[in-house]
């Protein structure tokens, strides 16, 4: 848990800092997962499959071209090679840069922490980072919220595996919804 909570912490702790001076966005979002676990060698886990979930994203904006982003994602993983899911916590965190009121870069990294049975008696580690890279788009629907879809992909950086194959993470990631400025 303390795993969890620690990169969680420190995004808040950044984004509090500037909070009094900024623009903070809060977004809540469905999350639709296409992932794949990559082999050494180049093997795979097959065809990439949808996996659904949802979270929360806090962002802070120091300026009108830059922002620092945290968040809660819980998302499974599907794979159709064997049909087995699994699920985890992630928790984003990218600096943003706006190249306009509607469109956005981003990169940073991610940490997460499986949780549910599959991790249970599996040659899978539960805990996993990486590098992530994201393009947003905002399409205002009110005074002060917009609608959100943002494209990642995930490169999962550390081995999940216990066993004698190193495997690594690729997800390419569609959120979508309701973001709420403050």
């Amino acid at each position: 848990m303390k795993k969890f909570l620690a990169p969680l912490a420190l995004g808040f702790a950044l984004l509090s800092g500037a909070a009094a001076q900024a623009q903070t966005n809060l977004s809540l979002v469905a999350d639709g997962n296409f992932a794949q676990n990559v082999a050494g060698g180049g093997a795979n886990s097959g065809d990439r499959a949808l996996g659904i979930g949802g979270g929360l994203l806090l962002e802070s904006r120091s300026s009108p071209n830059f922002g620092v982003e945290v968040g809660g994602l819980y998302h499974a993983r599907k794979f159709s090679a064997g049909n087995y899911t699994t699920n985890a916590i992630q928790v984003p965190l990218l600096l943003r840069f706006y190249l306009s009121n509607y469109i956005s870069l981003g990169l940073g990294g991610f940490f997460e922490y499986g949780v549910g049975d599959a991790y249970n008696g599996s040659d899978v580690n539960k805990t996993n980072y990486g590098a992530m890279g994201s393009l947003g788009i905002y399409i205002p629907v009110g005074a002060t919220t917009k609608f959100v879809i943002d494209g990642r992909y995930g490169y999962g950086l550390k081995d999940i595996s216990d066993g004698p194959f190193d495997i690594k993470t690729r997800d390419i990631q569609i959120l979508a919804g309701l973001r709420f400025g403050f």
